[in-house]
């Protein structure tokens, strides 16, 4: 589990969970468990809705694609792209030579392996 809540995210669901416990247990109401949702995903900062839907309102500390909001992984996956292509340009003059070499380890790799009885 990777965290998806932040910090002030996890304030607010660790204050509104001992909120809705309190009632609970002066109300004397069973309903008060329901605060042990909001408090506990507060304490380990991970929410399975959250997952589900792909947000995250931690803080960023890698730059990864997986550590940001669905709008904002696009962008980021579209420069990664960008980088990378033009990586694969400024290599592709110095591995002209061994292109028919790389052909033939494509085509063994994808070839099936023989069958021994």
């Amino acid at each position: 589990m990777q965290c998806n809540i932040g910090k002030t995210d996890k304030t607010i669901r660790i204050i509104v969970g001992i909120l809705i416990i309190l009632w609970g247990f002066f109300d004397k109401n069973w309903w008060g468990l329901i605060g042990l949702i909001p408090l506990l995903t507060g304490i380990v900062s991970w929410c399975p809705v959250y997952s589900l839907l792909g947000i995250k309102t931690c803080e960023h500390k890698s730059g990864s694609a997986e550590d940001t909001l669905p709008s904002e992984a696009g962008n980021h996956q579209d420069q990664t792209e960008r980088e990378a292509g033009e990586q694969s340009q400024s290599s592709q003059g110095e591995s002209d030579a061994g292109d028919s070499e790389q052909s033939q380890t494509d085509a063994d790799y994808n070839s099936e392996p023989e069958k021994t009885e």
